[in-house]
């Protein structure tokens, strides 16, 4: 059984929920791969006794014993037999750690031949170090070594390490293969999570691993006398207490002696600092980055018409995503969690607004975000702007969330969850270890992306949830807590009245089966239907219908222009007319952020200001009006936004035609109402 077998396994084992689509995103596999595996893995549990996976409709089972299977895969790991690129992997990190492996020794080690080992080094040589200009390589004196940077020489050692999946099966196999003495490793162990308390920092379990490993490699590099350049850690913003680096100092002093040490401390710091975080307690703020995340945050509301209510909490929330963030990009360190935003509601529409705002902080720091980082920002917006129902029925079930996937993914986890069940109270989002010191008595339920050993209610999810998981969540939440007693009541009605249907016009043979099928069905179409309307938000064409289209020679004044671009959301409902007068009102010609590109600007107000339904109203004019002293607009396209999202699909796909070269030019050669609608549902 090989490594992905055995993580495809222990997935399965742990979270019942995960459908095939789930597994085939989180591995990387087809349909038919995925099928592959499975059938692979059942020929070696069927062989050994031990049952095998069903196929559950969409979801996957045992017909086994899962003690039995659990017991089984801890005796394999020691026979574990790598994929090509996991041996590439391997091959680099047992040099990494260790001088003096002979081609003998490796091919034991790996257990493969020594001409494999000859032909996985030229390969790892052309993959992964020629672009780094890191040789691997061999002296019949010191054996195998690797001749380059050491810095460079260690970031590919950090990147390899996070490169494994996580599982149970990762700490054991690497362990295994670098040959580390169990009981430093342990020692090493102790003292991270004694620096946590000190540090006021808690890292996510999924990260704790590979800090170990790093940390250890390390530790064993500068031991064997490969020490980094000098200068390497020079000119970064720090944003921790002073003390943090001593405190490190002290912790690790029984492994790093001597006057290069200084150097090690730093790195390792910054193996630390760029660590993904569930949480810091740190007092310690740069006021310059606050500043700057305050502008961020003003920049993306403007932007995207929208009001945030919880802007301190979302402050924190970045500064605390940004340490890390900081030092990933800085020192050019891989981060191994490589989300996958498919399934997240919305998204699209708020990544090119953070993109659009974040120039601030990228010039404050001196860096650039990538679009991995910029992923995690998105997402921490997104949990700010995905506003809780405000009308809510009243909650009789109490649930907390135990998410291990740090600071941004957890709390929009939390949010969607709060909105998907509105009859649950959710009280905290926590983490695996946090939750062990929690007091339970007062929790009915526990949302959790990890297994527990716990007596109370759990359903274990993913930390990313598609409309698929959604609707089958919901149906299990449903079936096995009964907290919605109209709604079932009104349920039992319809079947009740189906069944007497059915049974007058044909015979029934299994009553029993037709009411559980019959239930089923209208609980999952009532669920789907919940679900999907969240999607519904309408498109930029939609909101820009040609009775919502005008063409005006000119107009006298702002105000008139405004008010004249506003008037079919007036007669039709849309607004009160009072809303135009408060965009009026409180528009300053100093500060023209209503113009989002040349010729084109977006009055708006609130949706307290007078918005009765989301929807938008676009004004053409053959003379320009001036929106301030240097600025003029040809097109105003008035928005009414409903509540805080709903219009952010339309407006961040007006953002992106308008800011096309020709937008303008072409709007400006279209002659009639139905023309400009043609071409903006074209491009839409």
């Amino acid at each position: 059984m090989d490594v992905l077998a055995v993580q495809l396994l222990e997935m399965i084992l742990s979270n019942r929920n995960n459908s095939l689509t789930s597994l085939e995103r989180k591995f990387s596999l087809t349909k038919g791969k995925l099928d592959y595996r499975i059938r692979k893995i059942n020929q070696e549990l069927q062989l050994n006794q031990l049952g095998s996976i069903k196929k559950v409709g969409i979801f996957l089972t045992f017909d086994g014993e899962e003690k039995k299977i659990r017991t089984y895969l801890k005796s394999v790991v020691a026979e574990l037999h790598f994929s090509d690129e996991q041996r590439l992997i391997v091959l680099y990190l047992a040099v990494l750690f260790h001088h003096h492996e002979t081609l003998q020794s490796l091919a034991e080690r790996l257990k493969i031949s020594k001409n494999t080992v000859i032909k996985d080094k030229k390969k790892l040589q052309t993959d992964y170090l020629d672009e780094l200009q890191i040789e691997l390589s061999f002296s019949r004196k010191t054996g195998f070594f690797l001749k380059g940077k050491e810095s460079d020489i260690r970031r590919l050692g950090i990147k390899f390490i996070r490169k494994f999946e996580d599982s149970a099966t990762k700490l054991k196999v690497i362990l295994q293969v670098i040959k580390m003495d169990p009981q430093i490793f342990e020692t090493l162990k102790q003292k991270i999570e004694v620096l946590e308390e000190d540090l006021d920092l808690e890292f996510t379990e999924f990260k704790r691993t590979d800090l170990y490993l790093t940390i250890a490699m390390c530790i064993y590099r500068f031991k064997q006398g490969n020490t980094l350049e000098n200068g390497l850690l020079d000119g970064y913003i720090r944003m921790v207490e002073p003390d943090f680096y001593q405190k490190i100092g002290t912790a690790l002093s029984p492994f790093l002696m001597g006057q290069d040490s200084i150097n090690e401390i730093h790195f390792i710091s910054i193996q630390l600092l760029s660590t993904n975080l569930i949480k810091i307690r740190s007092n310690y703020q740069d006021p310059q980055l606050e500043q700057e995340i305050i502008r961020f945050i003003n920049s993306f509301e403007v932007l995207g018409i929208t009001n945030i209510k919880d802007k301190c909490q979302l402050e924190q929330a970045l500064y605390q995503h940004l340490i890390p963030a900081y030092y990933r990009i800085r020192f050019g360190l891989p981060d191994n969690e490589v989300l996958s935003v498919k399934a997240v509601d919305d998204y699209e529409y708020i990544h090119p607004l953070v993109k659009r705002s974040i120039s601030g902080i990228e010039k404050y720091l001196k860096i650039t975000f990538p679009e991995g980082e910029l992923i995690y920002l998105s997402i921490i917006l997104l949990s700010f702007v995905s506003e809780e129902l405000e009308k809510q029925t009243k909650r009789t079930i109490d649930a907390i969330v135990v998410c291990q996937h740090g600071i941004s993914v957890s709390k929009l986890l939390f949010g969607e969850l709060k909105l998907l069940f509105n009859n649950i109270r959710f009280a905290k989002n926590v983490s695996l270890r946090e939750f062990y010191k929690e007091d339970l008595s007062q929790v009915d339920v526990v949302f959790s992306t990890v297994p527990l050993k716990t007596n109370k209610e759990v359903f274990l999810i993913n930390h990313f949830l598609s409309n698929e998981e959604k609707i089958n969540l919901k149906n299990e939440v449903t079936n096995r807590i009964n907290f919605q007693p109209n709604t079932s009541n009104h349920n039992h009605q319809m079947v009740t009245q189906l069944v007497n249907i059915i049974q007058q016009n044909s015979e029934v043979t299994d009553l029993q089966r037709l009411v559980d099928d019959l239930q089923n069905y209208i609980l999952t179409n009532n669920v789907t239907l919940e679900v999907n309307k969240s999607q519904n938000d309408p498109e930029l064409a939609e909101l820009l219908p040609v009775s919502h289209i005008q063409i005006y020679p000119k107009a006298d004044s702002l105000a008139e222009a405004i008010r004249i671009a506003g008037k079919p959301l007036v007669n039709q409902g849309y607004i009160h007319k009072d809303y135009l007068e408060t965009i009026i009102e409180n528009y300053d010609p100093e500060f023209p952020y209503f113009v989002i590109a040349p010729g084109v600007a977006i009055p708006h107000a609130g949706p307290e200001d007078g918005v009765y339904k989301v929807g938008m109203s676009l004004l053409k004019l053959h003379q320009p009006i001036h929106f301030s002293e240097n600025l003029t607009v040809d097109v105003i396209v008035i928005v009414a936004p409903k509540d805080k999202k709903s219009h952010m699909k339309a407006v961040t796909k007006l953002y992106e035609i308008a800011k096309e070269a020709d937008f303008l030019a072409n709007i400006q050669q279209l002659t009639y109402e139905k023309e400009i609608q043609q071409y903006i549902a074209k491009k839409g």
